[in-house]
């Protein structure tokens, strides 16, 4: 009847425009019922004109029953299959699914290109909700035991039915409390297909071993309202677990508290939710209070502290907390000293030496010092100033600034000067300028003292002045007279009754204005010697009080002699004259007035003059000879002395001087010549003269001398070397030349004067030797002989050095001999063993292989002595030795791989010679060789088994070795290997289905893949099925439990075990 309807409609539409577009086939039909509530809409659109797809517009509007809002929706984008121009199918897929029960209106409108318009509306009903609201994914499950006390409680409530969950209906009863949507912080909900995911937080934790029982209550909202009522309990866990916490690190600047985040770094899933803390290492560098950390002032660095948490009931572990303290800058800390109490004029010293950088940072200093008060540096930290005079006790505030070019600090300090008693000052009065002679007056009354006390007075005057009144403030004296304008100085001193003031002086300059007549006082004698001068200064007896230049003369001198310098005056007298003069003196000031004059006597006192020694010639004589000479023709007097003369002489250490008067002997040591200097001298009992002189001996050569021993001694073979410088001995040190004679069997070498006696080898008996000593001055002249004296003694026997040749690995018979020149019976020993082979028994056999040299030592005895020893040399000439090859049964690699085998592992080669391997007999199987590495590889996509020769040859022309090895090929998929042996796609679930990909090898075995929780329970195992793709494995999950149940939203993690090894990933299953 429905679809009878819709025809007629048609038809009459189609009647009354014949151009209008048309639909059919429209699905649902019009007034359909128990239509599902995910239906999508089709149907055909129609025009002979030409439809203007771009027009059709559907709207569909949801009837819903009062109590449910109503709502509209409308498509615009269609799904559209052109069939012609003139036909269209048309499908529309809803947003969401219709409600349970509803009735749908359908409006399509369309236009043609005509601009002819269609629209048409129907309606359908959807299928009723007869099924109740149900509760899935409860966790904790109903009868679970061992539930941590501080679980919250997750479920979801659906409605298989349609119509929906309604929220304010949800009650959760938790042991008699119950809580819906208002308890804000307690229930909390969210959205999922068919209805919501319900959290229950309980305010408080459950009881240890306490059993929880559920009453879940919800409608649907179907009209009337389906109703649910579930029950369920769970048991808590008996003890608590203790509380868990981690090391962490905070950070803070330098002197500023930070709060510590135990709160952050502390668990106690397992336990109870309210925790305290304990410090059980305190920081060492700052204090911990009430929750925060204080660091020590300017403190930065590190610090820690050591802390653990506790639940009610137990303890956690220790765990630590590394506090970083930034440092930054502090502001610098001024100090300027102590307060001063110092005396008014006294020298002060300002010390701002206590100020100081936390950080040690450079500081400045600035000093702001009161008005009229000076300092000596104002930015030194030590500055000095004089304290100023005070009328009573005043204070001084000085202040300092201190900066590390960031912050400044300020400080002050207190100076109290104190008024004390001050010294007066003593004023003595302008200079002056007066004549001599003249009255001059000091005055000293300009003298003060800032205290106003009564002063007294004190003059000091020259030594050569005499002050009238010196004890008071005026004063007079007499200038005296003098020769040239002369200063004065006098001092005042004032006194307070209790200080002395510093001295004042007054400068008075004393005028020369007349001349005065110089003045001349000699003494009365002059003595000195004869033939000798007399220097005097005669500055000494004048004298000008007017200081001219004075000029002295003298007058009344015949045979002394005057010489004037200025004041310097030299005495002289002829040559020997002795006897008295008297001599006048005159001085003149050359101003014009007359000679001032005095008289002196001079007496030349009489002296004995010295003799004269002078001794000239030449002293030669001969070695061993006596020189006589008379020495009066050498000695003399002056001026007709006739004093009685002595002469005398000290000898050399080689010249004995004998002197008997005047007659002297020379006479040097024996043998003894060369030249000395003597020195005589001339005394005539007061004077001494000294005269040295050059005595010369000639040489006379003297015979060498030589005193051989009787005789000496040595061994056979043996040598003795002796030095005949200890026989021999020559007066003049000629150079002496040793020679010998009357030897036959001893050898005698000489060099110099050491002589080396060596005999006959094996010679042993006695022979006499003629030793001569000639000086070389043309004839010989002394011998002596000497008995030398060989002793015999036991010869050592002697062996030879031997040179052998063998070839590797052959034996050689070596023979040891050994020779004695006394005929001793010998026995031969081997001293050094081979080192590459083995002697024994007079047979050398070289060790296996071995080629080179070897050699070993053995020597000779003759039971009192051995040998030298002698060296067996043998050469062993290589022989060649074939090669080995030891190859393994098999290789084994993979279709399509490659193996690589280091074949130095199976070869070798005694002689170490250049070895070549090469390859026979491989058809499928391709081989590579590089010195001893080989590569296998096979034929693409071939797989099998073949046996393949390696040959090896040592290159000394023949091929020393043959091996086969069987050479296997695995068969393989051609799967490309993924990047990755586990890939879930999507990550991100948003639909109701996501694929678990997996690859394994031929040998690896898997089972299943599981789904667990965020709680790690297993809520799902998955099927393993084939996959068309690089991996061979597929994981399809549904998102829904074990149950068959749709999980809510979140976490959850995938599990795979392949083989040993187990993957896990993660998958979010968006709601």
């Amino acid at each position: 009847m429905k679809k009878t309807l819709v025809i007629i409609l048609l038809f009459l539409s189609i009647l009354l425009f014949a151009d209008l577009p048309y639909i059919e086939n429209l699905s649902p039909d019009s007034l359909a019922t128990e239509i599902a509530v995910n239906t999508n809409i089709e149907f055909d659109l129609h025009d002979e004109d030409g439809i203007l797809i771009d027009s059709v517009l559907v709207t569909i509007t949801e009837n819903a029953n009062e109590d449910i809002t109503h709502y509209a929706v409308i498509y615009d984008n269609l799904g559209v299959n052109q069939i012609t121009d003139n036909f269209y199918e048309i499908q529309i897929d809803p947003n969401v699914n219709f409600r349970y029960g509803d009735s749908i209106f359908v409006n399509v409108r369309a236009m043609d290109i005509l601009q002819n318009e269609l629209n048409v509306t129907y309606w359908f009903k959807c299928v009723e909700d007869d099924s109740s609201p149900f509760v899935q994914s409860l966790e904790p499950a109903n009868g679970e035991t061992g539930v941590l006390v501080n679980s919250s409680i997750y479920f979801d409530v659906k409605d298989s039915g349609g119509a929906g969950v309604n929220l304010s209906t949800i009650e959760v009863n938790v042991n008699g409390s119950v809580y819906n949507y208002l308890d804000v912080g307690v229930f909390s909900s969210f959205s999922i297909d068919y209805g919501y995911g319900i959290t229950i937080n309980p305010p408080n934790d459950f009881n240890f071993g306490a059993t929880i029982n559920l009453e879940i209550s919800a409608e649907d909202l179907a009209i009337p309202p389906n109703t649910l009522m579930e029950t369920s309990s769970f048991e808590c866990d008996i003890t608590n677990t203790p509380p868990t916490v981690e090391d962490f690190l905070i950070q803070t600047e330098e002197d500023v508290a930070i709060v510590v985040p135990f709160a952050q770094h502390s668990n106690d899933d397992q336990g109870l939710e309210i925790l305290t803390y304990h410090i059980s290492d305190y920081p060492e560098n700052g204090v911990y209070v009430n929750g925060s950390y204080i660091p020590t002032t300017n403190f930065n660095g590190i610090d820690v502290l050591t802390y653990r948490a506790f639940d009610g009931e137990s303890f956690s572990d220790y765990a630590t907390v590394n506090i970083i303290i930034i440092p930054r800058n502090d502001e610098p800390i001024a100090d300027a000293g102590f307060d001063q109490m110092v005396d008014e004029l006294a020298e002060v010293q300002l010390d701002a030496s206590a100020s100081f950088d936390p950080d040690g940072d450079e500081i400045s200093y600035l000093w702001l010092m009161p008005e009229g008060i000076i300092l000596s540096d104002e930015t030194a930290i030590n500055p000095t100033f004089i304290a100023p005079a005070v009328v009573e006790n005043e204070d001084f505030i000085f202040n300092l600034i201190v900066s590390d070019a960031e912050y400044n600090d300020m400080s002050n300090v207190t100076i109290t000067v104190l008024n004390v008693n001050q010294p007066p000052i003593a004023d003595a009065g302008e200079n002056q300028s007066v004549d001599e002679g003249e009255t001059v007056y000091l005055n000293g009354s300009l003298s003060n003292d800032i205290d106003n006390d009564v002063l007294t007075y004190e003059w000091i005057a020259p030594p050569e002045i005499e002050l009238f009144g010196s004890s008071f403030a005026e004063s007079y004296f007499i200038a005296p007279f003098v020769s040239e304008d002369i200063e004065y100085n006098f001092i005042l001193t004032v006194n307070d009754g209790e200080y002395n003031s510093e001295p004042d002086t007054i400068i008075v300059n004393v005028l020369n204005v007349m001349n005065h007549e110089p003045e001349i006082d000699i003494p009365e004698i002059f003595t000195f010697e004869e033939d000798t001068s007399f220097q005097q200064n005669f500055s000494y007896f004048v004298d000008d009080l007017d200081n001219d230049d004075l000029t002295i003369t003298v007058s009344g001198n015949s045979n002394i002699f005057v010489q004037i310098n200025g004041y310097e005056i030299t005495f002289s007298a002829s040559q020997n004259w002795n006897g008295s003069e008297i001599l006048t003196f005159a001085v003149n000031d050359n101003q014009g007035g007359n000679d001032v004059t005095d008289e002196v006597e001079v007496t030349v006192n009489p002296i004995n003059d010295p003799p004269i020694l002078n001794i000239t010639g030449t002293f030669i004589f001969d070695e061993d000879s006596i020189l006589p000479t008379n020495f009066t023709q050498f000695m003399s007097q002056t001026y007709n002395e006739t004093d009685n003369l002595i002469l005398s002489a000290v000898g050399s250490e080689n010249i004995d001087v004998a002197v008997l008067f005047n007659d002297v002997n020379f006479e040097p040591t024996a043998d003894w010549f060369g030249t000395e200097e003597i020195t005589f001298s001339l005394s005539d009992g007061e004077f001494t003269v000294n005269q040295t002189i050059t005595i010369a001996v000639n040489s006379v050569n003297d015979a060498p001398i030589i005193n051989l021993p009787d005789n000496l001694t040595f061994d056979e073979d043996s040598w003795y070397v002796g030095n005949f410088a200890n026989y021999i001995d020559d007066v003049d040190t000629d150079i002496l030349t040793l020679e010998v004679s009357e030897n036959e069997e001893i050898n005698v070498e000489i060099n110099e004067f050491v002589v080396t006696f060596t005999a006959t080898a094996n010679w042993n008996g006695m022979e006499t030797l003629t030793f001569t000593v000639n000086d070389n001055q043309n004839r010989t002249i002394a011998t002596d002989e000497i008995e030398v004296i060989v002793s015999p003694t036991n010869d050592a026997p002697t062996v030879d050095d031997l040179l052998l040749t063998t070839d590797e690995d052959i034996f050689l018979e070596v023979i040891l001999l050994g020779n004695d020149i006394d005929g001793d019976a010998l026995t031969i020993e081997v001293v050094g063993l081979p080192s590459n082979g083995i002697y024994a028994d007079g047979i050398y056999t070289p060790n296996t292989d071995f080629y080179g040299e070897d050699e070993f030592t053995y020597r000779a005895f003759d039971g009192e002595n051995y040998s030298n020893l002698a060296i067996i040399m043998i050469t062993i000439n290589p022989v060649n030795d074939a090669p080995i090859m030891n190859l393994p049964d098999n290789f084994t690699f993979d279709e399509d791989s490659w193996y690589v085998g280091n074949f130095a592992n199976y070869i070798d080669d005694v002689d170490t010679d250049i070895l070549t391997l090469e390859v026979l007999g491989n058809e499928e199987i391709n081989v590579e060789i590089n010195e001893f590495v080989v590569t296998f590889t096979a034929t693409a996509n071939w797989n099998g088994v073949e046996n393949i020769i390696f040959s090896l040859n040592d290159n000394f022309d023949r091929t020393v070795v043959l091996d086969t090895v069987e050479v296997i090929v695995n068969p393989m998929s051609d799967v490309e290997y993924p990047a990755k042996k586990v890939q879930v796609e999507p990550h991100t679930v948003s639909n109701n289905e996501c694929e678990i990909f997996i690859y394994t090898a031929n040998n690896e075995v898997i089972e299943h893949c599981e789904i667990l929780n965020r709680r790690g329970k297993i809520i799902n195992t998955i099927d393993i099925e084939p996959a068309f793709n690089e991996y061979n494995n597929v994981a399809r999950w549904d998102t829904t439990d074990k149950f068959g149940r749709q999980i809510p939203g979140g976490f959850y993690i995938y599990q795979v075990k392949i083989g040993e090894k187990t993957y896990q990933g993660s998958i979010i299953i968006v709601r």
